[in-house]
C-alpha cells in the first residue's frame, strides 16, 4: 500500500514537470528534445498505474483533465506553425491516453481493512455507515412486542443476522446474537431467556410463534463469525452461544419425553413449540474450536482439548443420556486441534502433541473411519508446529530436523498413491523457516544451517540429502527421494520458485563468506533442473536479484 502511494505521488510530480517543460518550449529544438520525455512519461504512467480500482477523488480527475488541456493550450496550433510542432503533436494522443488511464478510474469506496479514511476496526466510512444501517434495522425488530413479528419480519431478521456476521466486526456480531435471541423469544418466550442481557424475553411471555424457528445454521453462523473477530472476548461469547443452544435442546427434549405420557392433553400442544430447538452438530463444535484456536487466549488449548474430548467420547453422561446424538470428530476437528497446538510458540511439547494427533488420524483411517483422512493441511499444520518451536528457547535444530522428517514422509506417502497428501509451497517454506529460526530475529545463518537449506533444494529436485544427482534412492541414509516422486512434486507450479527464493533470501541475510557462491550454485541447480524437466518453474526476477545481492555482499574477486 505504501508503495502504491509513493508511485502515485511520483506520477503526479512527473505530470507537473511535463506541463512546465511543454509550456516553456518555444523552439523546434526544445520540442524535439521533449519527444523522449513525453514518450517516457506516457509509457511510464501506463506501467505504474495499478490495474486495481483506486479511490480517485473528483478533484484529482479534474486536475488530470486540466493537465491535458494545458498540454493542448500550450501549443500554437495555427497553420503556419503546425508543421513545426508536428513531432510533439504525434505524441499528444499517447499522453492523452496515459492521462485518461489515470483519471478515468471510477470512484470506489473501499471497505477493506487498513485503508485510508478508516474508522473503527479498520472499516471504511462506507462500511461504518452500512453497519450503522444494519444495526438500526436490527434494533427496530428487537423493540417490537413479543408475538407481533410477521413472517416477513422473521425472514428479514434472519437475513440481517447473516449480513451482520459477514462484517467480521465484534459489535456487529453481538447485534446479530442479540437479534437471534429475539427470534428465540418470539418462538419460546420466557422459556428461552438467556439471562445474559442480550435476550429480550426475560420476564415476558413468549410469542409462541411457530414461524420463529431458529435453525442450527444461525447458531453456527454466529459462532463462526465470533471466531473471525479479532477480539479478546470473542471465543467466550461463542462458547456461551453453544451452552445456550445445548440447554435449549435438552429442555425441549425433556418436554417431548414428558408429553409422550399425556393422552392428547391440551398442555402438550401449548408446549410443542419448545420442541423446535436445534441440536449442536459437528459444524457447531468445529466453529467453536476454531474460535478458541484464533483467540490467543491462555486457556485456548485447554478449551479445545475439552471440546475434542466431548466429540471423541462414545457415551457422554450429560448429553447422550438426554437424547443428543453422538457426534464424531472429522478432519476439520483434528486439524483445528493441531493448529491450536501449532499456535503455541516456543513450546516444544505442543509440537509433539500435534504430531501425535496426526498419528492418531492415520490410525483411525486404518481402522475404517471414512471421514478421517490426513491431508496436506494436516501435515502443513504439524510443520507449522515444529517451525514455531525451532527457536533457541524451543527445540532449536532438533525441531527443524523433525520438520524435515515430516516433509519427507509427505513425499513418501504421495508416491505411494495418497493423492490427498502432496507437498505444496507452504510445506517447503515452513521447513526453510524452521532451519532459519534457531538463530534469532537477525536471521544469522551458520554454514551448518546453510548446508541444511541447500539440502531442502536437493529434496525438491530429487538429488537427496547426500547430493546424488542420479536420483537413486539410498535406503541407508533415509533421506534420498526417488526421481519419480520428486518430479511429481516439483512439477507443481510455484513450488520451486518459492522454495529456492526463500532459501537464497535467508542465505543472503547471513554473514557467510561464501553466500554469493552458494546462491549462484542454487541458481545453476534450479536452471539445470528446469532443463531436465524436474521442475516447471524458471528463476524469476526476485531470485536473480537475491543472487546478485549475495554476490555483492561478498568482497572478493570471484563474486
Amino acid at each position: 500500500k505504501q508503495t502504491n502511494k509513493q508511485t502515485n505521488k511520483q506520477t503526479n510530480k512527473q505530470t507537473i514537470k511535463l506541463i512546465d517543460m511543454i509550456r516553456f518550449s518555444s523552439s523546434r529544438s526544445c520540442l524535439l528534445r521533449s519527444k523522449l520525455n513525453v514518450g517516457v512519461f506516457a509509457s511510464g504512467i501506463a506501467r505504474t498505474t495499478p490495474r486495481t480500482k483506486r479511490n480517485v477523488s473528483s478533484s484529482k480527475q479534474s486536475q488530470s483533465w486540466r493537465t491535458l488541456s494545458t498540454i493542448s493550450n500550450g501549443l500554437d496550433l495555427n497553420t503556419s506553425n503546425r508543421r513545426e510542432h508536428f513531432p510533439l503533436l504525434a505524441l499528444v494522443p499517447a499522453a492523452a491516453a496515459a492521462v485518461r488511464t489515470y483519471s478515468n478510474t471510477p470512484i470506489h469506496h473501499h471497505a477493506r481493512r487498513g485503508r485510508g479514511n478508516s474508522g473503527r476496526n479498520g472499516m471504511s466510512r462506507h462500511g461504518l455507515e452500512k453497519e450503522k444501517q444494519l444495526t438500526g434495522e436490527a434494533n427496530e425488530l428487537h423493540e417490537l412486542p413479543l408475538g407481533s413479528l410477521s413472517w416477513e419480519d422473521i425472514q428479514h431478521a434472519k437475513r440481517l443476522i447473516h449480513r451482520l456476521t459477514h462484517t467480521n466486526n465484534y459489535t456487529s456480531v453481538k447485534n446479530a446474537e442479540r437479534l437471534l435471541e429475539r427470534l428465540v423469544a418470539e418462538g419460546n418466550g420466557s422459556e428461552s431467556g438467556s439471562g445474559n442481557g442480550i435476550g429480550g424475553s426475560d420476564g415476558q411471555e413468549g410469542g409462541q410463534n411457530p414461524a420463529a424457528y431458529v435453525e442450527d445454521k444461525l447458531y453456527n453462523t454466529i459462532i463462526g463469525a465470533y471466531g473471525k473477530c479479532n477480539h479478546y472476548d470473542s471465543a467466550s461469547r461463542a462458547h456461551d452461544v453453544l451452552d445456550r443452544m445445548t440447554d435449549r435442546y435438552e429442555t425441549s427434549t425433556s418436554a417431548m419425553y414428558n408429553n409422550n405420557d399425556d393422552d392428547g392433553d391440551e398442555s402438550s400442544s401449548s408446549s410443542s413449540v419448545l420442541l423446535k430447538s436445534p441440536s449442536p452438530n459437528i459444524v457447531t463444535y468445529n466453529s467453536l474450536m476454531n474460535a478458541w484456536c484464533n483467540s490467543g487466549s491462555e486457556e485456548a488449548v485447554e478449551r479445545v482439548e475439552h471440546l475434542m474430548e466431548i466429540l471423541e467420547s462414545e457415551d457422554d453422561g450429560t448429553m447422550h443420556s438426554r437424547g443428543v446424538l453422538a457426534l464424531q470428530p472429522d478432519n476439520i476437528s483434528y486439524n483445528t486441534l493441531m493448529n491450536t497446538y501449532a499456535n503455541q510458540v516456543n513450546e516444544y511439547g505442543y509440537a509433539q502433541k500435534a504430531e501425535d494427533v496426526l498419528l492418531r488420524m492415520s490410525e483411525l483411517q486404518k481402522d475404517g473411519k471414512a471421514d478421517i483422512s490426513p491431508c496436506t493441511t494436516s501435515f502443513n499444520t504439524v510443520l507449522k508446529a515444529w517451525k514455531n518451536t525451532a527457536t533457541v528457547s524451543g527445540g532449536g535444530m532438533e525441531s527443524a530436523k523433525r520438520a524435515e522428517g515430516i516433509l519427507k514422509l509427505m513425499i513418501k506417502l504421495h508416491a505411494e498413491g495418497h493423492t490427498g497428501i502432496k507437498p505444496d509451497p507452504i510445506s517447503f517454506t515452513s521447513l526453510v523457516h524452521a532451519y532459519a529460526k534457531p538463530h534469532g530475529e537477525d536471521r544469522t545463518i551458520t554454514p551448518e544451517v546453510a548446508d541444511c537449506l541447500e539440502g531442502i533444494a536437493d529434496i525438491l529436485i530429487s538429488e537427496g540429502e547426500n547430493g546424488d544427482s542420479d536420483g537413486d534412492s539410498d535406503s541407508d541414509s533415509g533421506g534420498a527421494v526417488s526421481l519419480s516422486v520428486s518430479a511429481s512434486v516439483g512439477k507443481t507450479h510455484g513450488i520451486a520458485a518459492t522454495t529456492f527464493g526463500s532459501i537464497i533470501e535467508f542465505i543472503g541475510k547471513g554473514d557467510l563468506e561464501d553466500a554469493g557462491i552458494r546462491a549462484k550454485r542454487l541458481l545453476d541447480k534450479m536452471k539445470d533442473a528446469k532443463v531436465a524437466g524436474k521442475i516447471v518453474d524458471s528463476p524469476n526476477t526476485k531470485i536473480y536479484s537475491q543472487v546478485l545481492r549475495c554476490l555483492i555482499q561478498n568482497d572478493n574477486s570471484d563474486s
